[in-house]
Formats: C-alpha cells, sequence, structure tokens
C-alpha cells in the first residue's frame, strides 16, 4: 500500500493472485462431467479436480479419456467448455484485494497481465465481482505476445500506459521471472494472500 500511495503503479497477474482459479475451472470440470456420463458425474468432477490439483493441467482431457473410456466427448467440446465456462456465474476476488482497495482513499488504476487461453482469460475478466473503488485501466493478455515470462507483454503494456516505477504482483516462479526479465519489481502475492 505504501508503494502506491508514493505513486508506484502496481502490474497483478490475475490467476491465484487476484482470484481463485478453482473458482472459474471447478463448475467447469462439473459440466464436462455432466456431458461425458451424467451417471458417473462425481467420479468424474473427483478425477478432474484431483489430476489439476497433483498434476496441473497438462494432458488433463488424454487422462480423463485413458480412465474413463468415453467417445461421446472430443477435446474441442473440452477446450469449449473449459474456455467459454457458461456454468459459473461470478468469481469473487480474494479477501485481500477487497480488503487493499477499500483501504484506499482514490480508485485503483488497475494494471493486469495474465498469461492463458486469450477467451478463457476475458471470460474469467466478465465474471470478476472486483471491489467498487477500481479502475481497469489496462489488461495485457501475455498469450498475444509471447507468453510469461518473456518481457514482452510489459513492453505492449509500456506502449499504451504511462508506468511509474512499477511492481509485478504475482504468485508463481513464472511470474517472478518475468519481473526479472522486465527489470521491474516483484511481489509474491503468495506470501500474505488470505
Amino acid at each position: 500500500k505504501e508503494s502506491y500511495l508514493k505513486g508506484r503503479d502496481l502490474i497483478f497477474d490475475l490467476d491465484n493472485t487476484l482470484i481463485n482459479e478453482k473458482d472459474y475451472l471447478y463448475p467447469a470440470y462439473y459440466s464436462i462431467a455432466l456431458k461425458i456420463y451424467p451417471s458417473k458425474k462425481k467420479e468424474i468432477f473427483e478425477f478432474l479436480k484431483n489430476e489439476f490439483e497433483q498434476k496441473g493441467r497438462s494432458f488433463l482431457y488424454q487422462k480423463l479419456k485413458k480412465k474413463f473410456k468415453f467417445n461421446n466427448f472430443n477435446l474441442k467440446q473440452f477446450k469449449l467448455i473449459l474456455h467459454e465456462n457458461r456454468s459459473c456465474q461470478v468469481i469473487n476476488t480474494y479477501l485481500w484485494f477487497k480488503d487493499f482497495v477499500q483501504s484506499l482513499n482514490s480508485p485503483l488504476n488497475l494494471f493486469i497481465i495474465t498469461n492463458g487461453n486469450i477467451t478463457q482469460q476475458k471470460n474469467k475478466l466478465k465474471l470478476i465481482n472486483f471491489p467498487k473503488n477500481i479502475l481497469i485501466n489496462q489488461i495485457i493478455y501475455a498469450n498475444q505476445f509471447n507468453k510469461k515470462p518473456s518481457p514482452d507483454s510489459f513492453i505492449e503494456l509500456k506502449k499504451y500506459s504511462k508506468i511509474s516505477n512499477p511492481i509485478y504482483i504475482g504468485d508463481s516462479e513464472v511470474d517472478q521471472k518475468f519481473a526479472e526479465n522486465s527489470n521491474i519489481e516483484y511481489f509474491d502475492i503468495s506470501l500474505v494472500r488470505y
């Protein structure tokens, strides 16, 4: 807060920094389970959740197909539900972010640089219930240029906005490396997120 009040700009990552990505993914996983086998929806849903939590998203569809041996649901359908996720109604920001914004006397100029599928990230942003004291200044989808940790998305941000002595706020090694590559300060929100 002190840095922001001194005129420094804050640039945020999105997933697991401003929002819990699971709030978006898990309703999509449930929709996928319903599409594949309504009678096994709970088992499929638990499988998707556990695989994601333990091993991440890599080859998730392939693992799912290998385990449940279905033929009625292809990779394109799987990605469509994940990217457009019509079963998720609203995503709340983390409590730390709400508290931070509410503690400010003036609106927060919000800058976001995020990795991920562009359609999916745009959909998430439409669903976020941001605190009232927010001015969304610029959102950069890094996948349109080069994914973080490449500094290309920060270079792009500077084309649209005058950035003053920025701090990048993220939650991962990729975010930290991105800040280093962009020659800006990094703050790891996972150390204080609640």
